[in-house]
């Protein structure tokens, strides 16, 4: 046929007019029967709010209430060796005895809290197999269950692999190209219904540059649509830079990151000063919640091989506020005991900073212990610093208002 359409029997007749259609649709505007359907798809899109009038507003959801949202990717960055694995395992574990004791008993608890059953896939390109397997016989003696009720996880052991997920060129307006290992990815998730799909770690799935931010969104929405194939969520693991670590924020390269995923969290050891004291102490902060109060933190100590956490903590909005308060309010202590001539240490000392601003009257009977946890907040969100002072053959650390850092 000179339209190019090729005959057929009569129960074919469907298809041969949608590609009839098709044909006209290019032919009027110049444009491919593919690019036709994606400006229709774009078009439904548009919504118009007035057909929300009356309707009910949908819950959020949540695979893990307030920290790790459903449909998107949440970001959890920490410092290699400090035990981001060890916790997305301990956080598939639960899912998965969530899903085996389902109507039979409590919920399965990670970190303290109660999960629904879910399903979950780890992309795993650090840790081999005898790792993975050694890690989690830990886990399973801390839960008290058996590989063989493992059955809603799967791991998908990628070391020594080419996992780059999404290549970008040198040339910044081409498009990026999908590699095989994202469609391996995509299949299994598929095939396993995963819901939490676990991605361990960046580094080795992005192909670009870390510093772009158009690379960074184009990378962060090609990897959401793995959490949007069973109304899941992606993990995905990643080291901080230098200044990440420094300033306490876990950034990773550009800030598009942060601004690109709508959840964000930051596994690290306590300040030095603490460290050495409790080496098994971590913290896992909440560094961005699109979709919950952000600022939160869990106290976890490593012990028997897995991560549990401190009983004296809770997540929620009101230890965030608090929080907060008390971070401003050590740094309006600093302000005062710097305009009165007082030395004020990061590290335990004759002048460590808790021991000295709760001294003065302005403190209103706040203990100094609570003082150590808010200076290092106040650290972090910047509203005090850490500078050096004195004689080159005597430099000090001193604490001082954020303003007066240089």
């Amino acid at each position: 046929m000179d339209d190019g359409i090729l005959l057929a029997h009569d129960d074919d007749w469907p298809a041969l007019h949608r590609q009839w259609r098709d044909q006209q649709r290019q032919a009027v505007n110049g444009i491919t029967p593919e690019e036709a359907r994606e400006h229709e798809r774009k078009r439904a899109l548009t919504i118009d709010p007035t057909t929300l009038e009356g309707r009910d507003v949908p819950p959020r959801r949540w695979l893990v209430p307030n920290l790790i949202p459903r449909g998107a990717v949440t970001l959890l960055s920490g410092d290699g060796g400090v035990g981001k694995s060890l916790l997305a395992m301990q956080l598939m574990t639960a899912g998965a005895l969530a899903a085996r004791a389902e109507g039979e008993q409590e919920p399965e608890k990670w970190l303290g809290m109660k999960l629904a059953p879910f399903r979950s896939l780890g992309f795993f390109c650090e840790d081999d197999a005898e790792e993975l397997h050694r890690r989690q016989d830990a886990i399973n003696a801390h839960y008290g269950c058996r590989f063989a009720d493992l059955g809603a996880t799967r791991w998908m052991e990628r070391v020594s692999e080419d996992n780059v997920m999404l290549q970008f060129g040198y040339d910044s307006s081409a498009a990026p190209v999908l590699r095989p290992a994202f469609g391996e990815l995509a299949e299994m998730v598929r095939a396993h219904q995963a819901e939490l799909i676990v991605i361990d770690t960046l580094a080795d799935v992005f192909g670009g540059n870390e510093n772009e931010r158009g690379q960074v969104r184009n990378f962060i929405a090609a990897i959401r649509k793995l959490a949007q194939i069973n109304d899941g969520a992606v993990l995905l693991m990643a080291h901080p830079s230098q200044h990440g670590i420094a300033s306490g924020s876990g950034y990773s390269g550009s800030t598009g990151w942060n601004n690109s995923v709508r959840s964000r969290l930051y596994l690290t050891r306590p300040k030095a000063c603490e460290a050495e004291d409790e080496p098994d102490r971590r913290e896992l902060r909440g560094m961005k919640a699109n979709y919950a109060a952000s600022g939160g933190k869990f106290t976890l100590r490593w012990q028997a091989g897995v991560f549990v956490r401190e009983a004296d903590e809770g997540w929620n909005a009101v230890t965030a506020i608090e929080q907060r308060n008390l971070a401003k309010k050590f740094a309006e202590l600093v302000a005062i005991a710097t305009v009165r001539g007082l030395d004020l240490s990061p590290n335990p000392s004759t002048v460590y900073a808790p021991n000295v601003v709760a001294a003065l009257p302005e403190a209103a009977g706040l203990k100094a212990k609570a003082l150590v946890k808010a200076m290092h907040d106040a650290l972090r969100e910047g509203l005090v610093r850490v500078v050096e002072k004195g004689s080159p053959s005597k430099r000090r650390q001193r604490v001082v208002p954020g303003e007066q850092a240089v």
